[in-house]
């Protein structure tokens, strides 16, 4: 792996991601029925299916061994699932975070990690990131007018607004050239988010992703792979006109659960109890 990435390569990576197999989840479904494990468990019985096929197995076993980007919450890891803790606390330039990224899904695959947490709370620069994908200005993406009794008063929405209006011009025009576009940008941790996540994605490998900032980086990873988002679930994500439409877009569904604000990985966790839970539904080979 080069110790940088350029767009060029990026699209010739993206070009390996496929879909997830379709039989599994066929065979899933029909086991979950025969077992008398699906509409009764509603979304859980559909996070089975998924776990199935993106595992390539109508029984995969839950997950054995993850890993977390920006997983940095206090929360004890599950006692059933061990998290490898993948913080980034160095500098690096963005093409370099990308090639870290890519290289680090890699390693991974190829030692038997079966999940992926993916974090990177970074406000200012996913709203950027975000915005710029989704061709939106400041003020459509920030929403107007503020709901009654919000978090956001009128002094911090009209700084946020400022803010998100001249990240946008660093920006403009390079949402087609995503190396580019995280040079502009300027944030090593977004940067590897994308990577890690386009790497996850062409090594099949699964991932949960924690609050905007790692789906600001997977809406990138749409950009240059369409079916990267099968590969991945999203925990809840607060109540923002701009993730909305980031999650529309990506045409994923929050997991069940509380909606964590902190960006630290603990709502990646909760969704990996959740996997977890969902591949026990998935009945044994007989």
């Amino acid at each position: 792996m080069n110790d940088t990435l350029d767009t060029p390569e990026l699209t010739e990576l993206a070009q390996v991601v496929r879909w997830p197999p379709v039989d599994p989840q066929d065979a899933a479904r029909i086991a979950l029925g025969e077992a008398g494990r699906d509409a009764g468990y509603g979304r859980l019985a559909e996070l089975a299916v998924w776990w199935a096929s993106v595992r390539d197995d109508a029984a995969a076993p839950p997950p054995a061994r993850a890993a977390g980007l920006g997983v940095t919450s206090p929360l004890p890891d599950p006692a059933r699932l061990p998290v490898r803790r993948l913080p980034w606390d160095h500098p690096a330039a963005p093409r370099e975070a990308l090639a870290w990224g890519v290289a680090t899904a890699d390693a991974l695959a190829d030692e038997g990690v079966d999940l992926l947490l993916v974090a990177a709370d970074e406000p200012r620069a996913r709203r950027v990131l975000a915005a710029e994908l989704l061709g939106t200005d400041a003020v459509d993406g920030l929403g107007w007018p503020l709901p009654v009794g919000g978090v956001v008063d009128d002094a911090q929405w009209m700084a946020d607004v400022v803010a998100l209006r001249d990240g946008l011009r660093g920006v403009k025009g390079l949402a087609g050239d995503p190396a580019a576009l995280l040079d502009a940008l300027g944030n090593g941790r977004l940067a590897a988010a994308t990577g890690l996540l386009l790497g996850a994605a062409a090594r099949r490998t699964p991932a949960v992703l924690d609050g905007p900032g790692a789906a600001a980086a997977g809406l990138l990873v749409r950009s240059l792979a369409w079916e990267a988002p099968d590969w991945w679930q999203i925990a809840p994500l607060p109540a923002e006109p701009l993730q909305e439409r980031v999650v529309g877009v990506l045409r994923m569904t929050p997991l069940p659960g509380p909606v964590v604000a902190l960006e630290d990985g603990t709502a990646a966790l909760l969704g990996a109890e959740l996997v977890a839970a969902a591949a026990a539904l998935l009945p044994a080979p007989s």
